[in-house]
């Protein structure tokens, strides 16, 4: 991002190409004073070493300065780029007082868990050690996503003592047990100080791979009364949760805090051009394109049951090397996010949303909007295609979402939208929707949670992320979004955390298939920007 900053004009890309040309200068200096005092001891003079120390000395002196002075001319920037800590003090000063903020650090034996409220601090340590800790979301996610099954990192058959992966139409066995245990470990011992709050997350590792609305904050009841999960105790039913990236976005976000005055309800993005295994299918969805651009005027009936599959197997092939336009074209195809898109579209009322699908699904299509200003016009963003995390896409290191790939690549239009293309377009949005699987991040211990695309978006000028852990039903993403948008417009007292709290229980408590948590829990809220 700092690389695109300073190719740009103006006063912070002046700075930003200071700081680098300071960079570069440390560095080599750095090299010169090891290769001299690396010399046998006869050789070695102490002038020029001390020289070069006095060198870098000053460069150091330098750098400080300017980063200094960028942080103070242009904080939003110097938030994004780097990770200061923040006083428990200021935490607490920005906490409104039903809200609590809860920080998890896990070690070899013991996950750390500190809570924050306006009035108080506690720590506690939970003897679930990051191994444990691995295995127990390991075990629940593979009663939450299909696709676990089919990763040999998680083997969900073994350890759930199986022969086979569930058949296509069989519930996915969530074990109820361990999402009570883990809720004993991490929140009850804090249950009096987080009651009838809003929980603000900070997770890491494993945990940021694991919606904390599964857990159960009651013990189950036996196994011969399970089957009805909308019954069971739930904690997305007492409580309203977000997730932070870091303790820092906190306050990044509430300095900026306030509602979008955008004068258009939505704009949704999907659909892109892409042909899986075969290029007939790709003629095939672009023939379609008319008719599903017709469709988001017609009212289009969801279809229920077919998840919109935006997979990890489909992105881990791109892996490595330099950009290949013929295979981010071979990803598999999503017609569902069609009918997903133009369902949120309609719903809004008096004013329809906007939707761009196949061709129009585009790296130019985006940027275009954001370099004319519409882009700000649109209180609310959703992209259904593809997600990617760092590295998994060839010619990027970052993470970023596939649009439709260009007849030829260019360094403005390649068919992906990585975080640092995401930081500079120009944003008023309240929500930003991302039906895309992976945009939660990775289960690394020493990634970013939530993919760095959370960092990204905010920089933009969004207040909040809504982001998937696994394929998302077509038809639970619409009534999750439209059910969560609803809920702000008819109650304009609550934000954006208890929108969504109140849309998914909800659909929970439709019973039936709605009430498994694969279906209703894949999306988390990432950032709160509530003032």
């Amino acid at each position: 991002m700092s690389a695109r900053i300073a190719a740009g004009s103006g006063d912070l890309s002046a700075r930003v190409r200071e700081r680098q040309d300071l960079g570069e200068q440390a560095l080599a200096v750095d090299r010169l004073l090891i290769s001299v005092i690396s010399q046998p001891n006869a050789a070695r003079n102490q002038q020029t070493e001390q020289a070069l120390r006095t060198q870098a000395s000053d460069i150091a002196n330098r750098i400080k300065d300017l980063d200094r002075s960028i942080a103070a001319q242009f904080p939003d920037y110097a938030g994004l780029v780097t990770r200061t800590p923040v006083s428990i003090e200021e935490v607490q000063r920005r906490l409104n007082p039903h809200e609590a903020l809860l920080l998890f650090a896990t070690t070899s034996r013991f996950t750390f868990v500190w809570t924050v409220a306006r009035a108080d601090v506690r720590w506690h340590a939970a003897s679930i050690g990051a191994k444990q800790l691995a295995e127990t979301v390991n075990i629940l996610r593979c009663g939450l996503d299909q696709e676990a099954w089919m990763e040999t990192t998680h083997a969900c058959a073994e350890k759930l003592g199986r022969d086979r992966a569930p058949a296509g139409g069989d519930q996915l066995p969530f074990d109820l047990d361990r999402a009570f245990g883990l809720y004993q470990a991490l929140l009850e011992p804090v249950a009096r100080d987080i009651e009838g709050k809003e929980l603000i997350l900070v997770p890491s590792g494993p945990l940021a791979t694991l919606p904390f609305q599964v857990l159960l904050t009651e013990k189950p009841a036996p196994a011969a009364g399970r089957q009805d999960l909308a019954k069971a105790p739930w904690l997305v039913k007492r409580f309203a949760t977000t997730v932070l990236p870091s303790v820092s976005s906190l306050k990044a976000l509430r300095q900026v805090a306030q509602m979008s005055k955008a004068s258009k309800p939505f704009i949704g993005f999907g659909n892109p051009l892409l042909s899986g295994d075969a290029q007939s299918a790709f003629d095939a969805d672009r023939a379609a394109q008319a008719r599903l651009r017709q469709s988001c005027g017609a009212s289009p009936e969801p279809r229920t049951g077919q998840p919109a599959q935006r997979g990890r197997r489909s992105i881990v092939a791109l892996s490595g090397g330099t950009t290949d336009m013929e295979q981010l074209k071979h990803l598999a195809p999503l017609p569902e996010t069609a009918i997903e898109l133009c369902l949120v579209a309609n719903s809004f009322a008096p004013i329809k949303g906007d939707v761009y699908l196949g061709k129009e699904a585009s790296e130019a299509t985006i940027k275009s909007l954001s370099e004319s200003g519409r882009l700000q016009q649109y209180r609310m963003l959703h992209f259904a295609t593809h997600g990617a995390l760092a590295g998994q896409v060839r010619g990027s290191i970052e993470p970023g979402l596939v649009l439709t790939p260009p007849a030829a690549a260019t360094p403005a239009d390649d068919g992906y939208l990585s975080s640092s293309e995401i930081s500079g377009l120009k944003l008023n949005a309240d929500w930003v929707v991302l039906s895309a699987c992976n945009t939660a991040g990775s289960d690394a211990s020493n990634s970013e949670a939530f993919s760095g695309l959370a960092r990204a978006f905010f920089y933009a000028g969004t207040r909040a992320l809504l982001v998937s852990h696994w394929p998302v039903n077509s038809d639970a993403a619409v009534g999750i979004t439209t059910g969560a948008t609803g809920a702000m417009t008819s109650h304009p007292d609550i934000g954006p955390a208890e929108a969504l709290r109140r849309s998914i229980s909800a659909l929970a408590a439709k019973g039936g298939e709605h009430a498994h948590p694969s279906v209703w829990a894949p999306f988390v809220l990432v950032g709160n920007g509530s003032p």
